[in-house]
Order: structure tokens, then sequence, then C-alpha cells
């Protein structure tokens, strides 16, 4: 099949990493549906047979549907990519994008080490009395949102 949309790379970025509520088991196997990917355990989660149901049937439904999960260390990639290009277009600063990363990706199980200027550097801009300090974070952070965008090629998948 052809590679996955950036949204269903995204859901399973999260699974992986242990965001995705059961609230939303079903909802997720829906979009792996509706892009094409039909199996009967699927169809299960998507159709509310399986209330409730935990992620791990999930990871079970896509692995019968012959999707591969991606590594912690890609999944946590894919998610701050998501970020980067929420920084890079304006939607969060800097600093914003670079708190998420830090807060909510660098501490998950197997993240990539990829993610530990994001600490570093927001946690600079925390800590940092001097405007002229932040704005130097501020500008390092969104190098490094731009470089792990550039060397992904701008895409989740791959």
């Amino acid at each position: 099949m052809t590679p996955l949309p950036a949204a269903l790379c995204l859901a399973l970025a999260r699974l992986v990493l242990g965001r995705l509520p059961d609230v939303e088991v079903g909802a997720t196997a829906l979009e792996f549906l509706e892009a094409g990917y039909g199996t009967p355990s699927l169809a299960d989660l998507a159709l509310g047979y399986q209330r409730g149901a935990p992620p791990s049937a999930l990871c079970a439904a896509l692995g019968e549907a012959g999707i591969s999960l991606p590594s912690p260390s890609e999944a946590s990639l894919w998610l701050a990519r998501d970020v980067a290009d929420r920084v890079v277009s304006g939607e969060l600063t800097p600093y914003e994008g670079g708190r998420i990363v830090w807060k909510e990706l660098s501490f998950c199980p197997r993240a990539s080490p990829r993610l530990t200027a994001f600490k570093a550097y927001a946690s600079e801009i925390e800590d940092s009395v001097d405007p002229g300090d932040k704005d130097h974070y501020e500008r390092l952070l969104l190098l490094e949102f731009q470089e792990l965008l550039d060397r992904a090629g701008g895409g989740q998948s791959g």
C-alpha cells in the first residue's frame, strides 16, 4: 500500500508512546478503515463492538492489517515533527513548541535522543531572566525545529 497519511502516522505514534486514550481507539480504527485498511478486527473496533477496548487491541488489529508500528524513537520524532510544523507555520512560538517536545515527548521511554536539544533550550528560556538570552534560545529552538523537518524531508513516514 501507499505510505500512510500524516494523520494516521501521528495516531500510530500516539499509540506506540501510550498517548492514545481508550476512548479514541474506535475512532482511530475507523480512520484506518476509511484509508483502506479493512480487517474484521478493525471493523469490530470501529463499530464499537469492543467498547472501551484498550490500545493493545488496536495494535493487534493493525498488525492483522499488515501495518507496522514505529519504534518509540521514531514515534517520538513523528510527533516532534508535527510540533515543528506548527512552530514553522507560526501556530506555536518556538518556546511553546520546545516546551511540548520537552515535557510531553522527551521523557517517553525510548524517545529519540534527538529531542534533547529541545529540552535544553526550552529549559534555558524558563530559567533565564535576560530577554536577550530568551531570544537567543528561541532562535536556537527554531533552528532545531527547521532541522528536524529538513532531516525528515517534511514528512512523517519513512
